[in-house]
């Protein structure tokens, strides 16, 4: 779900997974379909709160930084949960980064630099605890797989430079000259916290598949 460009689709295709590609965006899909042309997989424009599929039809649900652009959210675990097959799985991401790392730090930061300009958080699951509630109230168990932990060396103004990129979907909806005026914001704030923007620093990060059984 929320196949996008296909940063997780395409090597599951490539190791010869059977994948259905799902997007509400078209851009993203003719750029996914483009990049795996070898392998031509399915894709569906829908809508992660309304599959056009039936009860039952995949064997594992998968989705990766997505639930915080679904309004609906609850709704499309539900519908995850339907078009599962009897011991299907929902995969998702957990873990993160480190509470207490500068590089969370820097977006708690950001965040608050956005929303106090009227550019709130998106409508959908921002947060994983509400998202790990609701699951376990419809209900279903999680085994949680460690996949991998990473230390980041970067700066504030490699890390500014990150969001300026216009990467995350927290900026997409920010118009060029106020992105500009909130970036300099954080880079003022940055060089208070840190005492330089050029200062380095290490941000540990861990990557956990959560397993998530109906």
């Amino acid at each position: 779900m929320g196949t996008g460009s296909g940063r997780l689709t395409r090597p599951l295709l490539h190791l010869g997974a059977r994948v259905v590609g799902v997007d509400l965006s078209h851009t993203k899909l003719r750029q996914l379909a483009t990049r795996a042309s070898d392998v031509d997989p399915p894709l569906v424009l829908a809508d992660a709160a309304d599959l056009p599929f039936p009860a039952g039809s995949f064997g594992g649900v998968i989705s990766v930084h997505l639930l915080h652009l679904v309004p609906n959210w609850k709704r499309a675990l539900r519908e995850f949960r339907r078009v599962l097959n009897q011991g299907g799985v929902y995969l998702r991401r957990g873990g993160g980064l480190a509470k207490d790392s500068p590089c969370r730090r820097m977006r708690r930061q950001w965040q608050h630099l956005l929303e106090s300009s009227g550019f709130p958080q998106q409508h959908g699951a921002y947060d994983d605890r509400p998202v790990r509630a609701a699951l376990e109230e419809m209900p279903a168990v999680c085994s949680p797989v460690e996949v991998a932990h990473q230390t980041r060396v970067t700066t504030p103004q490699q890390e500014v430079a990150r969001i300026a990129a216009r990467t995350r979907s927290g900026v997409w909806s920010v118009p060029g000259p106020a992105l500009l005026r909130l970036l300099d914001g954080l880079r003022a704030w940055a060089a208070t916290e840190f005492g330089s923007i050029e200062r380095e620093f290490s941000c540990q990060e861990e990557f956990v598949l959560e397993v998530w059984r109906f």
